[in-house]
């Protein structure tokens, strides 16, 4: 009888360790969408670096320039799938604090990331079915923030531009020391293939610290003037940095650097440890 009870209670923890293989396609198809959304965004940050004021180089402007393409309609569908998907395995990165395929634990500061990337990527897939449905305003959406959130205290909006400090430094960080390298399956990968992915993501994550970097200090400096209108997402941000000496070559390495994190974004839909 023991013998007995033993196996089933193999058999019991072997099937609660089993993946949701759902859940992995999920994660896997949400990667690919991040590394689209990047690549669009680093597209239309070029535009910027060639002073076309109209480009708007942010994630609602990417998904309204998918918009206005042929078959848009189909591909944004499609896109929010995708999004939806990335922040399901995000927040169950968070909430369960193992891998969704080896069950390995995850360090608290991971659970967190996990956790803020669930909230970044739903807002996103809010916009997403704002342009779908045609109720989404263009623009605007950070200024709007900052005005609600000054209302109620500048404190509040200059500790959001430090989050975003913050989160920009750990960006740096993450691509300076390679540590994305430790999420991938490198054994599957040929040794060409990982040093392009390492050298992708290393600008890439940089790319990713100067975008947060500069929305989060714009923050802090409309709280700390009491100007809403100093807060400016990812597109108005850049647009200062052009009217600073070489601010074109600036822009353009930083948008070289998001079509980088796309790219790498692609290359981890396929080798990530999901």
């Amino acid at each position: 009888m023991e013998d007995v009870g033993d196996r089933a209670q193999a058999a019991v923890s072997r099937t609660a360790a089993r993946p949701s293989h759902g859940l992995v396609w999920l994660g896997r198809l949400g990667l690919i969408a991040r590394g689209i959304l990047y690549l669009l965004v680093g597209g239309l940050a070029i535009d910027v670096a060639q002073g076309q004021t109209g480009a708007t180089a942010s994630q609602q402007g990417a998904i309204e320039a998918v918009a206005g393409r042929p078959f848009g309609h189909a591909l944004l569908i499609a896109f929010a799938i995708g999004l939806a998907g990335y922040a399901a395995w995000r927040a169950t990165q968070a909430l369960s604090g193992r891998e969704v395929e080896s069950g390995q634990p995850r360090k608290a500061s991971d659970r967190l990331s996990a956790a803020a990337s669930a909230v970044a990527y739903l807002a996103v897939f809010g916009m997403t079915i704002g342009v779908l449905i045609g109720s989404s305003s263009s623009g605007g959406g950070l200024e709007r923030f900052t005005k609600w959130a000054m209302g109620i205290s500048p404190w509040l909006v200059g500790g959001a531009g430090a989050v975003l400090i913050v989160i920009g430094l750990y960006q740096a960080i993450k691509g300076l020391r390679r540590s994305f390298m430790k999420e991938l399956h490198r054994e599957r990968m040929s040794d060409a293939a990982r040093r392009w992915v390492a050298r992708l993501g290393l600008v890439g994550y940089c790319a990713r610290a100067v975008s947060f970097g500069l929305v989060g200090y714009g923050m802090m400096q409309a709280a700390r003037n009491y100007k809403p209108s100093q807060a400016k997402g990812l597109d108005g941000s850049l647009q200062g940095v052009l009217h600073h000496r070489y601010g074109s070559l600036w822009v353009a390495l930083v948008a070289i650097g998001l079509i980088a994190f796309g790219l790498e974004s692609l290359v981890e839909s396929r080798y990530r440890r999901v």
